[in-house]
């Protein structure tokens, strides 16, 4: 299936060419295809077309080829008009027709240039994104990309966070086609961590906002004699201890074994293994977990605190951060398995340039 779908995105991305010229930027339609686990994730530039889940191999065979050629046709409208064909290229009118095969011949250095600019075109969107967001949770130095290569692999990072370790052999077409896909992966991860941690940098700032408004009510009152009651129900202060309690407990097993398990990812991630522990922050009115020092959730105190109500609250703050800790573990395997794949490379990379050297003694005999 997956030979297929390549032969098939080799020839739409080539009628974009030709569609393309020099009117419409082709960067903006250039079709990718990420052939996922549970599902092909058809992509026209950065933008996702069409997911297509691919149990039924046959259905998402045809429905990932219908999706791409509805971008070509989409394109040849827009740029040509719906009674235009395209113009001829220089090639095509040599040639006569495209013969169905992928473009060939693109040398490393023309390759090298083609990721250059991906990673421009990439690194624009990332800083407006930083900037939209007002540098939470990532500044533009965590999350620019950058490209380094050597005799077997070309290596993506944003940041210090390895992206892609593409082995330097096969087709260059098939090597850009990965690193693309790879690229958009993960402008459209950092996209959607900056969406989800915005609204929780929110809640936890309308927190600790509520609390010491409260706070500061609550200790004008005692010292004018009055009762703090009548700001309204709080949760009771030993119920309040329990859930925090929970929460670190929760925490405590969320760290264990990180950096044992994932050095080099916790240290490109987080800086190193006390910036990566989830910490809790205890407030009057709740809790906020942190990690990297950055909010990652947020839970209110129940207003009654009774048995059933502070148990409802501990299992609810239980479940969240053991599905917390376990994304954050998958994310860090994740990033740890680039790095020891890249780690590879770069050792197999030492190894052809020693034997390199060696050939060239021999030569000079």
């Amino acid at each position: 299936m997956i030979a297929e779908l390549d032969e098939v995105l080799g020839k739409a991305n080539v009628k974009l060419v030709n569609i393309c010229g020099d009117k419409k930027p082709l960067e903006d339609v250039v079709l990718t295809v990420e052939h996922g686990p549970d599902a092909e994730i058809v992509r026209s530039g950065m933008n996702i077309v069409e997911t297509i889940p691919n149990a039924d191999v046959f259905k998402a065979l045809k429905a990932t080829k219908r999706a791409m050629w509805a971008v070509v046709d989409k394109t040849r409208d827009e740029v040509c008009g719906k009674s235009e064909k395209p113009e001829k290229t220089e090639k095509s009118e040599k040639k006569g027709k495209f013969d169905g095969k992928p473009l060939k011949g693109m040398a490393f250095d023309d390759l090298i240039d083609k990721v250059n600019d991906l990673l421009v075109i990439a690194n624009d969107k990332l800083e407006n994104m930083v900037k939209e967001s007002g540098n939470f949770p990532y500044g533009i130095d965590d999350v620019r990309m950058s490209v380094d290569y050597d005799e077997a692999g070309i290596y993506i990072r944003s940041g210090r966070t390895p992206v892609c370790a593409a082995v330097r052999a096969g087709s260059k077409e098939g090597l850009l086609r990965e690193i693309k896909s790879a690229v958009w992966s993960e402008v459209d991860a950092t996209r959607s961590a900056i969406e989800r941690r915005k609204s929780i940098k929110a809640d936890a700032e309308a927190l600790a906002e509520e609390c010491e408004k409260r706070d500061k009510a609550a200790a004008a009152l005692v010292a004018a004699g009055l009762d703090s009651s009548i700001l309204g129900a709080g949760c009771d202060p030993e119920a309040a201890k329990a859930i925090v309690e929970a929460a670190q407990k929760s925490v405590k097993a969320a760290n264990k074994g990180l950096y044992l398990y994932f050095p080099e990812a916790v240290d490109a991630v987080s800086g190193g293994t006390k910036e990566a522990k989830l910490v809790v922050k205890g407030f009057s009115g709740g809790v906020v977990i942190l990690a990297d020092g950055k909010p990652c959730m947020v839970s209110r105190f129940p207003k009654i605190g009774n048995n059933r109500t502070i148990e409802k609250t501990v299992a609810f703050i239980e479940a969240d951060v053991a599905a917390l800790g376990e994304s954050r573990r998958k994310y860090f395997k994740l990033v740890q398995e680039r790095f020891e794949r890249e780690i590879r490379l770069r050792e197999l990379s030492g190894r052809i340039e020693s034997a390199n050297g060696q050939l060239m003694a021999m030569a000079a005999m």
